[in-house]
């Protein structure tokens, strides 16, 4: 159960105030954009063998939960329709 006094957080978070408070925040907004749709390549295969799948099989479970109104495919390769700087 959640503390009583995290509600008005929670509830401040569904704000359009918070995005200008984040664009406004240059490091976390620079960070975002660094950082924004990388994958993790380092680990993306030992992950693979922990959960005893290949990498195609990997790929075509993540492409059946993949929301359309997030994501798109342009040019064989998934692009997020909004990125956290829009």
């Amino acid at each position: 159960m959640l503390n009583p006094c995290v509600f008005p957080f929670l509830k401040s978070l569904k704000s359009n105030n918070n995005r200008d408070w984040f664009k406004e925040n240059k490091p976390l907004h620079d960070a975002s954009k660094k950082y924004d749709q990388e994958f993790p390549t380092k680990y993306f295969n030992d992950f693979l063998k922990y959960i005893s799948i290949d990498e195609s099989e990997f790929w075509s479970i993540i492409d059946k939960f993949r929301p359309n109104h997030l994501w798109s495919k342009t040019n064989g390769k998934w692009v997020l329709n909004h990125t956290v700087q829009d």
